[in-house]
């Protein structure tokens, strides 16, 4: 789930936001994957339905279960994720599309349509969480599962994006920022729930 950074070689937290208790888990990345080193959980106070309704009862309780579990972890972090079910999470599909200077696809190319997701564009007042490469097409042509090598002038790529509400975004963030650290990603409960399913 967590993407790499600078500091992706530290320890860092995971914080499972719920209306009657958060968790958080405290996770160090090894050559051999990822090891846990603490964990703890809290009853939760200011959030309702996902959805901070008092941000001095819901800093204080995000604060409460992080320093529960870097004392079982005996280590502190500075990087936290979170997982909620709020934020009023949508899913659209958008299509990012190049155009080829080679008729024939390189992974130059593939790399090249990858970083165009990042001029994706949802509604204002939304912020992306997640994004997932649906198929591949090449003129038109549908259902590519692997481009490289094939010959096109175009080639595209249909993506599921999933946001949330700015607003909700934002609050959460300035609840983790008031306990000193950092946000890293926003991950939305049902999302997580089916990938750990699934692996």
């Amino acid at each position: 789930m967590a993407r790499r950074t600078k500091s992706a070689r530290a320890p860092f937290g995971v914080l499972d936001i719920g209306s009657s208790k958060m968790a958080c888990l405290i996770a160090e990345p090894t050559p051999n994957g990822l090891v846990l080193m603490g964990q703890a959980m809290h009853a939760s106070e200011g959030v309702r339905t996902g959805e901070i309704n008092d941000m001095e009862k819901f800093s204080t309780s995000v604060g409460k279960t992080v320093q529960a579990a870097e004392r079982n972890a005996g280590l502190t972090i500075k990087d936290i994720h979170i997982v909620t079910p709020g934020g009023q999470p949508t899913i659209q599909i958008c299509q990012s599309r190049i155009e080829l200077s080679d008729q024939v696809i390189s992974r130059r190319d593939i790399r090249r349509l990858a970083n165009r997701q990042s001029e994706l564009k949802v509604p204002d007042g939304r912020h992306i969480t997640q994004t997932h490469r649906l198929q591949y097409l090449t003129d038109g042509q549908r259902h590519i599962q692997n481009p490289n090598g094939m010959r096109a002038t175009q080639l595209a790529a249909d993506i599921a994006v999933l946001s949330h509400n700015r607003l909700s975004v934002n609050n959460l963030s300035e609840a983790i920022m008031q306990n000193h650290l950092q946000v890293g990603h926003i991950h939305h409960s049902a999302a997580v729930a089916g990938l750990s399913c699934l692996n």
